[in-house]
């Protein structure tokens, strides 16, 4: 493999250019110079983007014209991004449609093209949702087991990446991302503290990987630095820490107090699963660790943003609403 440090001015396309990742991976590029297509389903404005892009439904017939000509790197973000514990009629293969079939197509097209790299966003869902011990951490190495629709997608849509002769570039999966602007069920998790929510949670014992969005920019700008032939992938994480810890850690930041307090788990987890709440139950419960070593050593990537500063920046987001 080589290596080497990119210092002029890229081209470079990002899909999803107006999610919680794509603005910030969008504005670390422009404010280093970069000439950014920002592509989005309804074509939002991002200031300082050379082009923006209106790119419709990105699925397996989407035809990108001509618009990745003269294009160095594409960084794809956009996808089906909520995962679905139900097994409704015909979900699954709309998740085929878009996570595989529009990566697949935007990747072959941006080959066929002359782009020189293609960074896709995946999941640390590929690998599965728990991890029984701390001496089996996620990682590269680790044997795929994905749980649900979004995660065997995701899985797929790396494969089909493979499946292209000459294609290069670099398969991202991250853990949990964090920060201001975050969605999902942190941002619930912090509305709850800010509303002083009692949280039956303080006898939870485990270890989850979470990655803040500023470290996550630079592991992506890592990546798109890198020159290497084939594929590779990188899981990514940047702290590990206990559910009381995170909560505790966020109400301090967020000038709250963490009321939480003990409660048998195994009656939590039947309450849980009453109001089919079982997914939710796991993800607070269980530990999922994922080892970025890879990460460290073949991109040279280390995170700059300390947790107890990105949960700061984190909460300051919330009070400043």
């Amino acid at each position: 493999m080589l290596e080497r440090k990119i210092n002029l001015s890229l081209r470079i396309f990002v899909t999803g250019a107006d999610g919680f990742i794509g603005r910030y991976v969008c504005r670390h590029f422009i404010e280093r110079g970069h000439a950014v297509t920002a592509v989005s389903r309804n074509g939002a404005v991002c200031l300082g983007a050379t082009k923006t892009l209106v790119s419709g439904l990105i699925n397996g017939n989407k035809d990108w014209g001509d618009e990745l000509r003269e294009i160095d790197v594409v960084i794809h973000l956009a996808g089906v991004t909520h995962s679905s514990y139900e097994q409704g009629t015909g979900l699954l293969e709309h998740y085929r449609d878009i996570n595989v079939g529009g990566t697949f197509g935007l990747a072959k097209q941006a080959h066929e093209s002359g782009v020189k790299s293609f960074i896709f966003m995946s999941s640390i869902k590929v690998n599965g949702d728990i991890t029984e011990s701390a001496n089996d951490p996620m990682s590269p190495e680790r044997a795929p087991d994905p749980k649900d629709y979004y995660g065997l997608t995701k899985w797929e849509a790396e494969k089909s990446l493979l499946s292209i002769p000459g294609l290069t570039g670099s398969i991202l999966r991250p853990s949990l991302v964090y920060g201001p602007g975050q969605k999902g069920n942190l941002d619930s998790l912090c509305k709850a503290i800010l509303k002083r929510a009692p949280m039956p949670l303080a006898r939870i014992d485990n270890q989850r990987s979470f990655i803040y969005i500023g470290n996550l920019v630079t592991a992506v700008a890592a990546a798109v630095e890198r020159t290497n032939s084939g594929f590779e992938v990188f899981t990514l994480s940047d702290v590990c820490v206990s559910t009381p810890e995170l909560i505790s850690a966020l109400a301090t930041a967020l000038g709250r107090r963490a009321y939480l307090f003990p409660f048998p788990l195994g009656l939590l987890k039947v309450l849980a699963a009453v109001v089919n709440k079982s997914p939710e139950y796991a993800r607070l419960t269980e530990s999922l660790l994922v080892d970025s070593s890879d990460a460290h050593l073949i991109l040279g990537w280390t995170p700059k943003i300390s947790f107890t500063e990105a949960v700061q920046l984190t909460g300051a987001s919330y009070l400043d609403e």
